[in-house]
């Protein structure tokens, strides 16, 4: 009963984000599967974004921005997620509710098996409250809204059903048990990369648990060492991974850089994952020397608490404790890859979840001498208590309306504006500057989700100065401090480290951009010169009420655009 208690209430919490219209990647997809994106995909390789063999048509049609890194790659290899994709369109169609459902039928499964796994782990009650913390976490609300990231949902519930399987030849001699273990990693690994998550409470299971032969240690590793090893051959056989992005840092690819990344990165997932963060508290703007300063704040006292709790434990259970801890420390390393967001935390919560159950079981609910907030640790395990059972849900609910709100208005603002230009299919079409929305807005602006012929996003940054030569030329200028386009770890198509220089140009049909203007931080003068009246072209503006025509300034006359 309280299972199902636990199931409504996730569902009731995630009702905004599961009435999302589509977000950023959906786009993409719908447009591969309706054949309209500007390069092939078949069923398994959705995730192929670009790659070598497509990269110049899509810069030549606007897909990618004309400061795209020329070595750009985006492709990741999630066969049987992106199969999903496929399946589900052809069987529900593109109305994104049932897509939704379909997720949401994905997150039930997850609590479930996550739940059957802390039964394993712990004793009934702390294993509730343990699957309470999980199910509510905010780590879900993203992955419930953005139907792409869907991946992660589907990666973890055969990942922890393979854990499962796991602890059963533990206890056992049953090959079976290691064998079908060992499938289901194989099948969890084929989702997604979120995986190799999973394989961080193996490694943990096989090390720090007590009482296990060599032979079961060597078998544990062995079991999502095998398709760990298939996966990472084929994934590199069919040359995907990413390279040249600010957002993405491959480590196999660029390892210097992933290597440079850690700190912060680790830094900011932790305090996500243990405080029940959203997406926008930590970002990439917050000074990273506060970041690094608020770990030791947060894991001292949380150290004292769970070495209180875990020192209450039987031996069985102790082992259990440490293995989900390693773990959940462990598993963050391969989301080191990119960009920190609480989406990335699922495979860390898992062991988080059930870390603070036993802190929360051990100082409120267990008959012990020193309880209660009147004490340190009960003081820490109220506030552990409220961000994981309050806080923690209210976040998820707030994400799952930020997404919803910011998805419904995209798409209203896309169809007026594919009212205002009429069909976009044979023009080229200017973004004069805008934000990241912008660079899905051309996927949709029909039912098809065909962009125009030609999408030219001149300034992805905030105010403008557009001045007005002649005719045919426009030149752009920014502030001082601010670049024509993001950079950094903001930045999905060009890394910091290949930076570009004054009088480079970039052409396309008809039309070319030329770097006037380097400041500090990159680029901020650009000419736009056209063969034709640039009057003539369909120009956009994206300001913080969505999306609307621009006017260009008369010949002679600049004037300022701001979000």
């Amino acid at each position: 009963m309280t299972l199902l208690v636990i199931l409504i209430v996730g569902a009731l919490l995630h009702f905004e984000a599961l009435t999302s219209s589509y977000i950023l990647d959906d786009y993409l997809h719908a447009s591969m599967l309706r054949g309209s994106y500007p390069a092939a995909r078949t069923p398994l390789d959705l995730y192929d974004f670009v790659n070598d063999a497509d990269r110049q048509v899509l810069t030549a049609r606007g897909t990618l921005p004309w400061w795209s890194d020329p070595h750009l790659k985006i492709r990741f290899f999630r066969p049987l997620s992106s199969g999903l994709i496929w399946t589900e369109h052809r069987v529900l169609g593109d109305a994104p509710l049932p897509l939704h459902l379909h997720s949401l039928a994905w997150w039930i499964a997850l609590v479930l098996v996550a739940h059957a796994l802390f039964r394993r782990l712990m004793p009934e009650r702390p294993a509730l409250i343990a699957t309470a913390i999980f199910a509510l976490a905010p780590c879900h609300a993203i992955p419930l809204a953005w139907l792409a990231n869907r991946e992660v949902l589907i990666t973890l519930t055969f990942g922890l059903l393979g854990l499962i399987f796991l602890d059963r030849a533990r206890v056992s001699r049953g090959v079976l048990n290691v064998a079908a273990a060992s499938l289901l990693f194989g099948v969890s690994l084929l989702a997604g990369e979120y995986a190799l998550g999973i394989g961080a409470y193996v490694v943990a299971a096989s090390l720090a648990s007590s009482g296990l032969t060599p032979a079961k240690r060597l078998a544990g590793i062995a079991s999502f060492g095998a398709p760990a090893s298939v996966y990472l051959f084929l994934r590199a056989r069919l040359e995907c991974g990413t390279l040249g992005s600010g957002f993405y840092t491959d480590p196999s690819r660029e390892p210097w850089a992933y290597v440079t990344q850690i700190p912060r990165r680790a830094a900011t997932l932790l305090l996500d994952a243990w405080l029940s963060l959203d997406h926008q508290t930590l970002t990439g703007s917050t000074p990273t020397w506060l970041v690094l300063t608020l770990v030791p704040v947060v894991a001292i006292p949380l150290g004292i608490v769970v070495r209180r709790a875990y020192g209450k434990l039987d031996p069985a259970s102790r082992s259990h404790t440490r293995v989900l801890l390693v773990g959940s420390l462990l598993s963050m390393f391969p989301v080191l890859a990119v960009v920190p967001s609480p989406r990335l935390v699922g495979a860390a919560m898992v062991g988080i979840s059930a870390v603070v159950a036993l802190v929360l079981d051990a100082e409120w609910l267990a008959r012990a001498p020193a309880r209660g907030s009147g004490n340190f640790g009960g003081l820490v395990a109220l506030l552990l208590g409220f961000a994981h059972l309050v806080h923690g849900p209210a976040t998820a609910l707030l994400v799952g309306r930020e997404f919803h709100q910011s998805s419904k208005a995209f798409a209203a603002s896309a169809a007026n504006i594919a009212q205002q230009i009429g069909d976009p299919g044979d023009r080229q079409v200017f973004v004069l500057r805008g934000g990241g929305a912008s660079f899905f807005l051309p996927f949709g602006l029909t039912p098809t989700f065909a962009p125009p012929k030609e999408w030219i996003f001149i300034a992805n940054t905030g105010h403008i100065l557009a001045r007005r030569r002649d005719a045919r030329t426009l030149d752009i200028f920014t502030p001082s401090d601010q670049p024509v386009y993001a950079l950094g770890t903001s930045n999905l198509f060009r890394r910091s480290e290949s930076p570009l220089h004054v009088g480079e140009v970039f052409a396309f049909e008809g039309v070319k951009v030329t770097i006037l203007q380097m400041g500090p931080n990159g680029p901020q003068g650009l000419r736009v010169e056209a063969e034709r009246d640039l009057d003539s072209y369909p120009w956009i503006t994206e300001t913080k009420d969505g999306f609307e025509l621009a006017e260009l300034p008369g010949i002679g006359f600049g004037q300022p655009f701001d979000p």
